[in-house]
C-alpha cells in the first residue's frame, strides 16, 4: 500500500471526548488536574452542551453534556472495563506517577488500581476513575537504574 493509500498514517490524536453528566463539576475536576477550559459551546436548542479542556502539553479533553445521556456502570477495574467494546479508558504520560496519583485522588478520582511496574520492567502504570467512572490510565516511565 503507498503513503497514498494510507492517510492516517502521520495522524495525531486532535482531542478525546468523554460524555459526562454534570458538565461544570467536570471542568472543575480536569482544571484542579492542571487543564484549563479553553473554550465552552452551548447547542440550545439542542440539549447539548460542551467545554475543551487542556493541559500545557496540548493534551485537550472535549467534555460533552447532554441533558438525555444516560450514566454507564462504572468499572471497578481495567480488566472489568475492557469488557465493554469500544473506548473503555485512555491514557495521559506523566512524570511523577504517585503524585499524578495523589493529586487525581485529592482532586475527586478513585483509586482502582495502585501504581505498580509492568511485567517486562518498561514503564510504570495506575488506573483511577473520575469523578462519573472514566478510567484513566496514568503512565510513566521506569526510573533509570531501576528496571529489571
Amino acid at each position: 500500500m503507498s503513503p497514498a493509500e494510507r492517510p492516517l498514517q502521520s495522524a495525531t490524536i486532535s482531542h478525546f471526548g468523554l460524555s459526562v453528566g454534570d458538565l461544570d463539576a467536570m471542568v472543575a475536576f480536569y482544571t484542579r488536574l492542571g487543564f484549563d477550559e479553553i473554550a465552552r459551546v452551548d447547542f440550545a436548542p439542542a440539549p447539548v452542551r460542551l467545554a475543551l479542556v487542556q493541559n500545557q502539553a496540548g493534551t485537550t479533553l472535549e467534555l460533552t453534556a447532554r441533558s438525555d445521556s444516560a450514566q454507564t456502570a462504572a468499572a471497578d477495574s481495567a480488566m472489568d472495563a475492557a469488557k465493554k467494546r469500544g473506548v473503555f479508558q485512555y491514557a495521559m504520560r506523566v512524570t511523577q506517577l504517585e503524585q499524578a496519583v495523589e493529586d487525581s485522588i485529592a482532586a475527586g478520582a478513585r483509586l482502582l488500581s495502585a501504581p505498580a511496574t509492568n511485567s517486562r520492567g518498561e514503564y510504570r502504570f495506575a488506573y483511577v476513575a473520575d469523578p462519573e467512572g472514566n478510567l484513566i490510565e496514568l503512565v510513566s516511565p521506569v526510573p533509570l537504574g531501576k528496571a529489571p
